[in-house]
């Protein structure tokens, strides 16, 4: 079995702000990113709920992102939405 704390969670944190932030230049890249790759399990939830946020159709903005993870009872399970918003940078509600 792989020991995953050897992972670094700012380096994950980092990877999902910037699929956050940057998602409409990044989007092709997100088909070789999976959950397991995330050794955080906050980061595996949050990686999820983005990739099924996608499979509606929408983009995954702050706003949007934070109501669709309350509408599925997981955004306690994603950390809450002050974490949302830092990895969205925005810092004001953090």
């Amino acid at each position: 079995m792989e020991n995953k704390d050897h992972f670094n969670h700012e380096t994950e944190r980092i990877v999902l702000s910037i699929i956050i932030r940057e998602f409409s230049r990044i989007n092709s890249l997100l088909e070789a990113i999976s959950y397991p790759m995330f050794a955080s399990a906050i980061h595996q939830e949050i990686w999820k709920n983005l990739v099924s946020v996608l499979e509606t159709g929408m983009e995954p903005r702050p706003e949007v992102f934070i109501q669709f993870l309350t509408s599925k009872d997981q955004l306690e399970v994603c950390g809450g939405e002050s974490y949302i918003l830092m990895l969205a940078g925005r810092n004001d509600k953090a």
